[in-house]
């Protein structure tokens, strides 16, 4: 499907700043896209925090309970993309 899935991988890492830019951006474009942010087995602090966004429009939280490694994470990321253009954005 045409449109773009921004996907951002964490790890102990607070996300709201890009996410909420990030979110307002795409629903300006009026273009189709998802951004997907995967926790890679964060502490709770961070987790808590970070799922919070995914109340915002095209946003979806996922997360490992154990850390699984910077691969995995973005194979999985890639796996849960809708759209065919995959765009990678490190939460730092």
């Amino acid at each position: 499907m045409q449109g773009i899935s921004i996907l951002i991988p964490v790890y102990n890492y607070p996300v709201e700043d890009l996410v909420k830019n990030l979110s307002s951006q795409l629903s300006s474009s009026g273009k189709p896209g998802e951004i997907i942010i995967l926790d890679d087995g964060s502490e709770f602090l961070f987790q808590t925090s970070n799922q919070q966004f995914s109340k915002l429009p095209f946003v979806v939280y996922s997360q490992h309970e154990i850390n699984q490694g910077r691969l995995a994470t973005r194979n999985h990321l890639a796996s849960l993309a809708a759209y065919d253009f995959l765009l990678f954005i490190d939460a730092d």
